[in-house]
C-alpha cells in the first residue's frame, strides 16, 4: 500500500470532479482504488488510530511517472532523455466528499477549512519563488524555490536502470518526508505543483512536479478547480430601474488575493418568476478588482434575477 497525500481538486474534460496527486502513488498502474485516512489521522493531524476502514476517494484515471506509460531514462542521469512527469488523477469520487480549490496548512486536522489557502489559478516556478508546501506527513513547510529543470528518481522496482524523469523545482529549505508526496506546492494563492520526492536525513531538499507541464500530458484536457465567491450587488436588491440602466455588482476575493482571471458572472433573467416563461440567461466578465455590470434588460415588470461567478467548470454557487 502507498501512502500519498492529495495534491488539487480538479475537472474533467467532460467536468467531472478529480483529485490531483503524484503518478508515482498510482504504482505504475496497478493501483485502482484510492481511499481517504481522516486528517486527524494523518502524521501532521494528530496520529490518531485509523477507523476499522477507509472511506473511497475514487479510481485511479490517468498516471504517469517518468516517459509515457511509466517508462524509464533512455540516457543518462546527466542527460536522461524520455522526460515526462510525475503525475496522476483519481476519478469517479464518491458523492459524500466535496474537494475544495484550497490547500490545507494543517492548522486544525479537524477543521482545515477556515485555514486553508484558497487556488484562484496556475503559475509556473521561477528561482527564488516564495512556495509552500501541504502533506500528510510534514504538514505545512515553507520556503524557496532555488532552481527548476529536469529531475531524475528512482523508480518503482528495484532494478538499478529503474529511473524515471520529469520536469520540475527544488527547495533546499521546504521540509518534506514519506507520503507527502502527490501533496499541493503553492505560491500565495497560485498553484505551482505536487510535491514528488525530498530528502532530509542528509542535506535537506524537496523536489516537485510542475503543475503547468504536467497538465499538458494528460491525454484529454483537465482544468485546476477555482476558488470563487458568489458575486454581490453594488445596489439594493429591491430595485426599480428603466430598461438598459446598468445594474452593477462586485465578486469579493477575499480570502483570496484577487478574483480568478477570465471569470465571469452568470445572470439568469425570470420575468415570469417561479417559471420557465421567459428565462434567458447572460454571462458578464469580471474585472481585475472583481467589478461587473451588465445592462437592465427590455422586459417591463416584475423581474426575478439569479447570478453565480463562473470560471471554465469552477462555480460559486448560485445567488
Amino acid at each position: 500500500m502507498t501512502i500519498c497525500s492529495t495534491g488539487f481538486g480538479a475537472f474533467s474534460a467532460a467536468g467531472l470532479p478529480v483529485v490531483l496527486t503524484a503518478g508515482h502513488c498510482a504504482e505504475d498502474g496497478t493501483a485502482q482504488v484510492a481511499e481517504i485516512e481522516p486528517p486527524t489521522s494523518a502524521t501532521a493531524g494528530g496520529s490518531a488510530p485509523l477507523p476499522g476502514s477507509l472511506a473511497p476517494l475514487g479510481t485511479f484515471g490517468f498516471s504517469q511517472f517518468g516517459g509515457p506509460l511509466n517508462s524509464w531514462i533512455t540516457g543518462t542521469e546527466e542527460a536522461p532523455g524520455n522526460e515526462g512527469t510525475d503525475f496522476a488523477a483519481i476519478e469517479a469520487r464518491d458523492g459524500g466528499i466535496s474537494v475544495q480549490a484550497a490547500a490545507s496548512t494543517w492548522a486544525s486536522a479537524a477543521n482545515p477549512g477556515p485555514s486553508a489557502v484558497k487556488i484562484i489559478g496556475m503559475v509556473a516556478p521561477f528561482e527564488g519563488q516564495e512556495v509552500c508546501r501541504s502533506g500528510r506527513t510534514a504538514g505545512w513547510s515553507c520556503g524557496q524555490v532555488e532552481e527548476t529543470g529536469i529531475y531524475v528518481v528512482g523508480g518503482r522496482t528495484t532494478a538499478a536502470a529503474d529511473l524515471r524523469a520529469f520536469r520540475g523545482f527544488l527547495s533546499r529549505n521546504v521540509q518534506s518526508r514519506g507520503g507527502d508526496s502527490g501533496g499541493p506546492w503553492i505560491s500565495g494563492n497560485f498553484a505551482v505543483g505536487t510535491h514528488s520526492a525530498g530528502e532530509t536525513s542528509g542535506e535537506n531538499f524537496a523536489i516537485a512536479t510542475t503543475l503547468e507541464d504536467a497538465l499538458t500530458k494528460f491525454p484529454t484536457p483537465v482544468q485546476l478547480q477555482l476558488f470563487l465567491n458568489k458575486p454581490e450587488l453594488a445596489t439594493p436588491e429591491d430595485l426599480t430601474v428603466v430598461a438598459g440602466q446598468p445594474v452593477a455588482g462586485r465578486v469579493p476575493s477575499a480570502p483570496a488575493s484577487a478574483v480568478a482571471a477570465n471569470s465571469q458572472v452568470r445572470i439568469t433573467i425570470e420575468e415570469q418568476p417561479g417559471t420557465q416563461a421567459g428565462t434567458q440567461t447572460v454571462d458578464v466578465p469580471v474585472d481585475a478588482e472583481g467589478n461587473w455590470v451588465f445592462p437592465a434588460p427590455e422586459s417591463s415588470g416584475t423581474l426575478r434575477f439569479s447570478a453565480e461567478t463562473v470560471n471554465g467548470f469552477s462555480r460559486s454557487g448560485a445567488v
